[in-house]
């Protein structure tokens, strides 16, 4: 059940932040045309863009890696989630039927005597 729960609140989380980078993505896009059209705002524009480059409030929303490659949050959350979800569910199952088969033998049942 623990599992069931943590995806949803996975997906929820991942929702959310691709919301918010579409969104912050679309004000970028608003500002380029705006210097576009009116270049003599460039220099105010360009300081702005780069103060808020990738950022949400608290939250980094994308980042550029060393070799220029762009990298999303939210991506990288969901692309965390599809090896860690099934690998500690795996594990969670081998325990789990591990000591319940194991556990069974030594349970002492009294309509067996």
């Amino acid at each position: 059940m623990v599992f069931v729960f943590a995806s949803l609140g996975e997906f929820v989380i991942v929702k959310v932040l691709q919301g918010k980078y579409s969104l912050l993505k679309q004000k970028e896009a608003e500002r380029v045309m705006v210097t576009a059209i009116t270049p003599w705002t460039n220099e105010i524009s360009a300081k702005k863009r780069n103060s808020t480059i990738g950022k949400s409030g608290w939250l980094t929303l994308y980042w550029k890696t060393d070799k220029g490659k762009v990298k999303i949050t939210w991506q990288e959350i969901d692309r965390i989630s599809r090896i860690v979800f099934p690998v500690l569910f795996s594990l969670f199952s081998a325990v789990y039927w591990t000591i319940l088969i194991v556990g069974s033998r030594y349970v002492h049942h009294p309509a067996e005597h």
